[in-house]
Parts: structure tokens; sequence; C-alpha cells
């Protein structure tokens, strides 16, 4: 399923400024996405691809549609823990000239290295980062400050084993065959 989020953005209707944690935290999985949307996401997908080479407007880029397809797949093959929220931050990055000069080429293999150096450089500390909060949180939390830690119990276990011994004595492999056999 689509959050609110990502169907605004399928559906044309969001318009303000989107941060990275915003699209980490609201996104949809472009897996999930493509799954349960499969004709929508692919023509967003195929949409955004489309536009920023368009406003890009380098001489060596994705020229006919099947550059464009290929991308498309290739995004969604090569990087599907990215949500589609993510995509567009990253390609209005792209935009804004955050991810460095193209040198007038922008094809199939620098879309995908600006979406390796996405998740390198922008989602990498955003995911460090709440991953500390939630360890704070759980070191801080007055549940653990009251869990105690029981010992393994192990002279326990071992003062029962030595018990059950001598009930064993007299009924090994050789007792039992004497019974049976009544020698």
């Amino acid at each position: 399923m689509l959050t609110p989020q990502s169907h605004s953005l399928i559906t044309g209707e969001f318009k303000t400024g989107l941060t990275a944690q915003a699209a980490w935290d609201n996104g949809t999985n472009i897996v999930s996405a493509v799954n349960n949307h499969p004709k929508e996401t692919r023509w967003w997908v195929y949409h955004e691809v489309a536009k920023l080479v368009k406003e890009m407007n380098y001489n060596k880029t994705l020229s006919s549609n099947e550059e464009i397809e290929f991308c498309c797949r290739s995004i969604i093959e090569e990087h599907p823990t990215l949500k589609l929220d993510e995509i567009y931050v990253a390609f209005n990055m792209v935009r804004q000239g955050k991810f460095g000069k193209f040198f007038e080429r922008l094809k199939t293999a620098e879309i995908l290295d600006v979406l390796r150096r996405y998740e390198s450089e922008v989602r990498s500390p955003i995911l460090e980062r709440d991953a500390e909060i939630k360890r704070k949180e759980f070191l801080y939390s007055s549940d653990f400050s009251e869990v105690t830690l029981e010992p393994l119990g192990l002279a326990g276990i071992f003062d029962s084993l030595v018990k059950t011994e001598p009930e064993l004595k007299g009924e090994g492999i050789g007792s039992r065959l004497r019974k049976k056999n009544e020698w």
C-alpha cells in the first residue's frame, strides 16, 4: 500500500518541499509500490526520469523511450530498498547540483550512480541517527532499568543431575536384560 505522502507524489498533488528525513520516514518502498500499484508506480518513475533528463538538457543523455524504460527497470532492480519519495528527493538534489557536475552526460549509469551516492551520503546518516535515537530510548527507558538479570541456574541443573544418578544405578542395560530374560 502507498503511504499518503507517496500517493500524493504519484498523483501529482504533492507540491511542497520534501526532505530526505521525511522521505525515509513517510515514504513507500519501491518494491512494495510496484507490487501493489505496478502501472502507476512504473509510470511515475518513468515520468520522473524523463523530467530529470529534460530539465538537465545535457548533450549525451537518454533520448529514446527504450533508454528511459531501461533506466527505470534498472532503478527498480538495482535499488529495491529505495522509497519513491527518496527518488524524488535525489532527483531534486541532482537538479540543484548537489551531486556535482555531470559534464554534459546523464545516462543510466550516471542516474544509478546518483542513487548509490544518495543512499551512502544522505540516507546512511539518517539511518544511523534513527538507530542511535532508538538505542538511547531503550537504554534510558524506565522499563529497562527495572529489568533484573537472573543467574543461569546452572548449579541447580547440576544438582538435579547428581540426584538422579543414584536412582539409575543398578538399572543399566545388563540389569534390564537380566530382568527381561529372567537370568
